[in-house]
């Protein structure tokens, strides 16, 4: 009989994206729980950092008690602001509060990127200026080359809860350019399950989004096998 492994979900409380879609993405029996993070400003900036560290690190220390096995930091764009060293502190102190491992949306992104050998990337992402600036920042301080960046370039939650598979999917067949050796969709909110396969088809390249690479690490955490099941 298969093991059953207890899964700690940490987003933003208006993430509507990650919970539905991440469970679809692993293969394996799954108990869930999500603790939903008030930010009570709406769109994060940098300042708002250390309050959502200890945000997050709540957040940990409510999933305690369930015990998981693993913990997702789904807060994508923190980890964007805060770089690859504030994306492992978040790591660091929520594994500390809930007491197991985690893995977060920005640091699964590197991952896989570089378990593909992929070097060149195109990239689509929602966000407005600032956090797009700190994801391309993100990239490069990682070794990572944007062939071409398609934005929405939201300016607020509600507009960024209005996007749709359909959109992102018209958006990330525009990002891709002769020299991308895959796509990546960097948002935890961004829906795109049932739509990679379609843009794998259509670009001859692997399409990776922030939830699908989030499933990748965690059953790669976990010891699980990952298949894609679209």
């Amino acid at each position: 009989m298969s093991r059953t492994f207890k899964l700690g979900i940490v987003i933003p409380d208006a993430n509507t994206t990650m919970e539905p879609e991440l469970p679809v993405w692993i293969p394996t029996k799954l108990e869930l729980r999500t603790v939903r993070v008030k930010r009570p400003g709406g769109m994060l900036r940098r300042e708002d950092l250390p309050a959502e560290l200890e945000r997050v690190a709540q957040a940990g220390a409510d999933l305690a008690g369930f015990g998981p096995d693993l913990v997702v930091m789904g807060c994508t764009a923190a980890g964007f602001l805060a770089g690859p060293d504030g994306d492992a502190q978040f790591c660091e102190r929520l594994s500390h509060t809930s007491g197991a491992p985690v893995v977060s949306a920005a640091g699964s992104m590197v991952k896989i990127l570089r378990e593909k050998k992929v070097s060149r990337v195109a990239l689509v992402s929602p966000y407005g200026p600032l956090v797009n600036n700190a994801l391309r920042e993100f990239l490069a301080r990682t070794g990572f080359t944007i062939t071409r960046f398609e934005g929405f370039e939201v300016a607020s939650i509600k507009e960024l809860l209005a996007l749709r598979a359909q959109d992102v999917a018209d958006r990330a067949r525009r990002a891709v350019t002769d020299d991308s050796q895959a796509l990546f969709v960097a948002c935890s909110q961004l829906p795109t399950y049932g739509a990679l396969e379609q843009l794998e088809r259509e670009t001859q390249r692997p399409a990776w989004s922030s939830v699908r690479a989030v499933a990748w690490n965690a059953c790669q955490t976990l010891g699980a096998s990952f298949g894609d099941t679209q």
